[in-house]
């Protein structure tokens, strides 16, 4: 009988959760499935966690490897992988035992599910991000558009991919990228498949950790460079799926809500005023064209606050935040 998914986890430093994540999968009421761990290099007990579960379950396939990021792993996985359809896991978070089934119920060449947001420190509640019931004709531009501003495609997890198609393509993840090569995967693969089916469940827990996230990073040049570079690749992939013009609006209002999260955590409320690193983030392309939808973008934000984005200036956004905000 041929196994009906193959479910990949990239597996770095996690000691602390991947019992949890693998307990979770080896748990479902969907059973036949392989369950793919790729220790990318683990400096912790990782590696031996994978390894206790492979000698414990037939289902697991543990792969040691040196480390080389998140998206070696997974293609890695995926070199492997033997089932009729994919899955995403990453190692810090989990699923209730219905996710496979649930992904299993729908007809489709990408099966969407929503997924539960949780943080570490319970500073916040659980929050559900789904999509509500919906059956999408790759064709029907107005919906991926509308799909795409909501996030949909930026994620690689909580999907069903068919491996057929993914290695009749040659779809792989891009090594080269370290940020958002989820997003660029998932637009690749919507290159070659005609429908997707959007299911409301939502049984997969994705957990932010303090510390690991975008917004946490020191606010750089480099970091600046690496989001340009993202929303360029994006742009060039998306020219497959919609026409120039409405490309363009689609990537700048993407890039526009995920600078709004640098300069609302990292400048005005934060310590970074460097004129220098304000005056570099202005000179940015896509920087410059998502002030073109400050309306939109920082809508819940004071008329001063637009008012000065619509400027577009770095030396009045720096006196701002100098001597104003």
């Amino acid at each position: 009988m041929q196994i009906r998914y193959s479910v990949i986890v990239p597996v770095y430093n996690c000691e602390r959760f991947i019992d949890r994540c693998i307990k979770s999968i080896l748990s479902q009421t969907l059973t036949n499935f392989e369950l793919i761990l790729v220790d990318d290099g683990s400096q912790d007990l990782s590696g031996n966690i994978c390894d206790k579960y492979e000698k414990l379950d037939s289902r697991v396939k543990v792969i040691h490897k040196n480390n080389a990021g998140v998206s070696a792993a997974r293609n890695s996985g995926l070199d492997v992988a033997s089932g009729e359809f994919v899955t995403f896991i990453d190692s810090d978070d989990y699923l209730d035992s219905t996710a496979l089934q649930h992904l299993d119920s729908a007809e489709g060449d990408l099966v969407v599910n929503g997924y539960l947001l949780e943080h570490n420190d319970n500073e916040f509640k659980p929050s559900l991000r789904n999509h509500g019931n919906d059956f999408i004709d790759i064709n029907d531009k107005t919906k991926l558009e509308q799909r795409f501003i909501k996030g949909m495609f930026n994620y690689v997890f909580s999907k069903r991919y068919d491996l057929k198609i993914i290695n009749d393509n040659q779809l792989r993840f891009d090594e080269s990228i370290n940020l958002g090569e989820d997003t660029l995967f998932v637009l690749d693969y919507l290159k070659y498949i005609q429908n997707i089916s959007v299911i409301d469940y939502t049984d997969y827990h994705y957990v932010k950790y303090s510390g690991m996230t975008l917004t946490n990073q020191i606010f750089t040049p480099k970091v600046i460079d690496r989001l340009e570079n993202l929303h360029n690749e994006m742009y060039n992939r998306i020219l497959f799926l919609f026409d120039k013009d409405i490309s363009e609006a689609l990537i700048t209002k993407h890039i526009g809500v995920v600078y709004r999260n640098f300069i609302f955590e990292k400048i005005l409320n934060g310590s970074e005023h460097s004129f220098n690193l304000i005056s570099y983030l202005y000179s940015q392309k896509w920087f410059r064209l998502s002030l073109e939808y400050v309306d939109e973008i920082y809508a819940d934000e004071n008329k001063k606050f637009k008012f000065l984005m619509k400027t577009k200036s770095a030396i009045l956004f720096y006196i701002y935040i100098k001597f104003f905000n």
